[in-house]
Order: structure tokens, then sequence, then C-alpha cells
């Protein structure tokens, strides 16, 4: 399987200029997430089986060898906000500091220094509101990426991998409804995962203080969380591969009803579990008390 996934990569790369085209970029990540997620999981113990694609016929990515036609997951990279077109931006800024920073040295100078931006949330993302904007730009990508044909199984899991996309800091917390924050000022920070997946309206965003006496609540959620949504009924669940710093990429998991699958689909349960380890939770911060900063699994 790795082996398809490899000529498809080398074939994006060979394609002239691929590396200043913003869809042919967005190509390789998908491509690539993908893989990624597959390896995560051999590594894991846990082998899957790409289902082939069929023209006019949406279906899943992969399915586990282990839990065959119980288990499947459908993987998406979510990309920059503004798509394709912000990819070419930075693309294109990229490429303006580096021609800055060679007339620097070609005019002699011994230090070369040049400043870019990366932003990838666009201006989407406020100062004053950085957790609840996340959060709904999280959510509006995860609903462009569900097609309906896609989940038909009866355990499809989206798997949604962040290498594009940075998330607010918390770590594991990002998982629970909020969790709490010391570092500067004791408070409860909202978790941004957690209420992408199973927010509603009206629930408030708490974010840490900026400074001793400064209002902690950022606003109102307004959508409905993926997992809170009856359009999305049929997903079972969310997994995240995100990226932290310094660190290997990781697996985590949100379950829409991790009761009802550890009563009735055991088997199934496992197989995530020993891609996820402790990083998980549900809708009522059920394994909470195994999740946040500082707490490794």
């Amino acid at each position: 399987m790795l082996e398809q996934y490899i000529s498809q990569l080398d074939d994006l790369l060979s394609v002239k200029h691929m590396e200043v085209d913003g869809h042919l970029t967005n190509k390789f990540a998908q491509a690539l997430g993908e893989a990624h997620f597959a390896v995560l999981c051999h590594e894991a113990g846990v082998s899957l089986n790409r289902i082939p694609e069929v023209n006019g016929v949406k279906t899943p990515d992969f399915e586990s060898a282990a839990a065959r036609g119980k288990l499947f997951f459908e993987v998406k990279t979510l990309s920059v906000a503004g798509g394709e077109d912000n990819i070419d931006e930075h693309v294109r800024d990229t490429m303006d500091v580096n021609l800055k920073l060679e007339q620097i040295v070609r005019a002699g100078e011994r230090v070369a220094m040049a400043e870019g931006e990366i932003t990838p949330y666009g201006r989407k993302v406020g100062f004053e509101t950085p957790i609840l904007d996340v959060t709904n730009v999280l959510i509006e990508k995860a609903r462009q990426n569900i097609k309906p044909g896609q989940f038909a199984t009866e355990s499809t899991f989206l798997v949604l991998n962040l290498s594009m996309l940075p998330l607010p800091d918390g770590d594991t917390g990002l998982l629970r409804p909020s969790y709490p924050d010391n570092r500067e000022f004791p408070t409860c920070v909202t978790g941004a995962l957690w209420m992408m997946a199973f927010g509603k309206p009206g629930m408030l965003i708490q974010r840490e203080p900026e400074f001793a006496g400064k209002g902690c609540i950022e606003g109102e959620l307004v959508k409905c969380g993926i997992l809170s949504d009856d359009e999305y009924k049929y997903v079972k669940g969310i997994l995240f591969v995100v990226h932290p710093m310094r660190e290997r990429p990781r697996v985590w998991a949100l379950f829409r009803d991790f009761e009802d699958m550890n009563d009735n689909h055991p088997d199934v349960l496992d197989e995530v579990l020993k891609v996820v380890g402790k990083n998980w939770n549900n809708h009522t911060d059920m394994n909470g008390w195994q999740l946040g900063r500082g707490i490794k699994n």
C-alpha cells in the first residue's frame, strides 16, 4: 500500500513547478496525510487496507484489517484558511523573502535579514478571540470535507491531519471541554478540539487572561460541533493527527459514544485505542482525568 503512495507522491513532485502551484501542493498534502496516517497506525500495531477508488462511488480511504467490515477511516488534511489561493500567496511571499535575502548578500552584506509572515488561519483568527476563531475555522473546514458516501458504513471515523493548521497551546487538554491553566493566572481554558466536536450554540469560550483583571470570556459559540450536529450523525468519531513542537506526531480521538462502542463493538474500540492510547475523550469528559498539559500518555 505504501508503495502506491510513494509512487503518487513521486509523480506529483516530478511535475514542473509543482512547488509554486497551490493546487498541486494541496493535492500532495492530501496524499501525504493519508500515507502518514497509515504509517502511524502500522507503528501502533494496526494494519489498514486501502479501499480502491471507483469512479462515481464514494468510499472511505481505509479499512481495518483486523476488523474488516466494521472499522473504516476517512482521512483529510485540513488546508490553510483560503485553501489553494492562500497557499499560492504564501509561496509568493516566501519567494519575495528569498529574493530580498539574495539581493542583500549580493550587495556585499555579511549578515542578511528579511521578514516574512506565515498565516495559516489568514485573517480569520483575531487577537482577542483566538480559541473561538480557531474552533469556528476547524468546524467549517471539517464540514467542507465530509461527504456522506464516505461514511456509509457502520463505523467510519473522520481523520483530520492538522499538519497545516497549528493548534492553540494546551496539549491533550484540547480534548476536554475545559482544562486548568495556572501558568500565569489560575483559570480554565476551553478545549478547542472538544468544542469543534461537541460544542453547541451558546456555549462560552474561555481563554487565559492576558493580564490580571482582564476578562477571560472570548464569546459564545454560534456553530454546532460536528458530533453534536444531526447532519453528521453518521460520523462515529474524529481522530486528529497532531504535530507537537519538537515531538513525534500523535493521534488523538474524540468518540461520539464511547460506552456504546465499549458495550457493542469492543473489537472496533480496541483497534482505535491501539492507535490513540490514552489520548481520547467523549462528550461527557469521561477520560478528562488523564488529559492536559504536562500529562504524557
